[in-house]
């Protein structure tokens, strides 16, 4: 009977183990040194108990506001290293963007396409500023093979988690850090990424299009 409770306890931990595959903060479950916590029954009294931080870092990303729970958290605002190149990106887009409304701009459906673009894109890149990329929190324990240990951060890390050199931070399905947003370009921004470098380009080739009606009409 004593074998078979604790496959049980196993189980219930093992089970319960699932709810850290969130992007959590540095809360952790296996390694608290209280073993009233450690206890299924207690798992799901701590894991609603919520706290909400206004600033902490990590690395050099910037996090505004963040409710922290015992599994899981929440994050209003992640700001990257990079943000000057950030104030850089929307001055490059916002003044050529200027000159195209007033002296391009002809008529509705061209006033209609570059606004629905130039939102497109701005809603992206503010997204992408703002989102959290996918930080991962920290695990002093490997839950399959597979993870492997990142010396930076030190600490375990699931398939597919990239430490950041820029960032110093592991980034969960990191893809690229791209200065122009600010910070990395992971699992939980990379969606707004690609909204934001699709509105951008087809913005752009709105823009050579409407130079060249206009080029053309003057010479005539």
């Amino acid at each position: 009977s004593i074998r078979s409770q604790s496959e049980t306890s196993s189980k219930e931990f093992e089970e319960n183990d699932e709810l850290l595959s969130d992007f959590t903060s540095d809360t952790t479950f296996f390694d608290e040194e209280s073993s009233t916590l450690l206890s299924p029954r207690n798992n799901n009294i701590n894991k609603d108990n919520w706290s909400f931080i206004c600033y902490k870092s990590e690395g050099k990303v910037h996090i505004l506001g963040e409710w922290l729970a015992h599994t899981k958290s929440y994050r209003y605002a992640v700001i990257g290293p990079d943000w000057p190149c950030v104030v850089m990106t929307y001055v490059v887009i916002i003044i050529p963007s200027l000159f195209v409304y007033i002296y391009l701009i002809e008529n509705l459906i061209e006033e209609i396409i570059f606004f629905v673009l130039f939102g497109l894109c701005i809603f992206g890149l503010s997204t992408v500023v703002v989102a959290d990329p996918g930080l991962v929190r920290r695990y002093h324990h490997a839950r399959s093979r597979h993870w492997t240990y990142c010396d930076h951060c030190e600490s375990f890390r699931p398939p597919g988690t990239v430490h950041c050199s820029t960032c110093q931070v592991c980034i969960a399905g990191y893809d690229h850090h791209c200065p122009w947003t600010g910070k990395c370009i992971g699992y939980g921004n990379i969606f707004y990424f690609k909204v934001f470098i699709i509105s951008l380009s087809w913005l752009i080739i709105l823009i050579v299009m409407l130079g060249i009606l206009l080029a053309v009409d003057v010479s005539r």
